[in-house]
């Protein structure tokens, strides 16, 4: 065997390998068997939380289409019922041709590999977010931006922000990744487990989400 095919090889079982750890962190999307509802309203597929409850999580972006900014709404009303939209579910945007991501005030989760794989550039996090999943951003190749509003650090999963590296053969932070957060609140960042690199503080206005 060739110095180059076997090179091809090793490349092509760390893709499969990727491609598996991908399925197992999405494993834990809602089962429709479970008596759960679900229902689609525009480009995303929601799940009622429960049968008795107001809240819904936001399951799937289900547009084929490439698009260049997409909002996160805060509630959507299905069947004369408006719900909250309290969280962002396990691979809702893996793989999502977006290419700025706007998290609407209210959501309070961002789970398992929610944007893994993405094409996002850009993601705003509003101050209600509590708790980021892991490897909720792993593997967007185009992200350099992620805006926090909250000036508490919300709890992070391992690997949350992360790139495969192929030579190294493991997973390592973005190299360039700026994450963006409230002035005075990077110590605190810093300790919750957040690249410390790539933390950048900003003065928070009104625009910010």
């Amino acid at each position: 065997m060739t110095a180059i095919r076997a090179q091809k090889l090793v490349v092509f079982f760390i893709v499969i390998g990727l491609l598996f750890l991908c399925l197992v962190g999405c494993s834990g999307k809602e089962d429709p068997s479970k008596h759960a509802v679900f229902f689609t309203v525009g480009d995303f597929e929601y799940v009622v939380d429960s049968l008795d409850a107001d809240t819904v999580g936001l399951v799937s972006y289900a547009s084929a289409k490439s698009a260049i900014s997409v909002e996160v709404p805060a509630s959507v009303t299905f069947r004369d019922k408006t719900y909250s939209v309290v969280r962002i579910g396990a691979c809702a945007f893996l793989s999502a041709d977006v290419t700025f991501v706007v998290v609407t005030k209210g959501i309070r989760s961002v789970e398992e590999y929610a944007f893994a794989h993405c094409a996002a550039q850009e993601i705003d996090l509003p101050d209600t977010v509590v708790r980021v999943g892991e490897r909720a951003f792993a593997d967007c190749p185009f992200l350099h931006v992620v805006r926090f509003a909250a000036a508490h650090p919300p709890t992070l999963g391992g690997s949350a922000f992360s790139v495969y590296d192929r030579e190294r053969g493991r997973y390592t932070d973005y190299p360039s990744l700026r994450i963006e957060i409230p002035d005075g609140s990077k110590e605190d960042y810093e300790e919750a487990g957040y690249p410390s690199s790539a933390l950048k503080t900003v003065a928070v206005t009104e625009e910010v989400h």
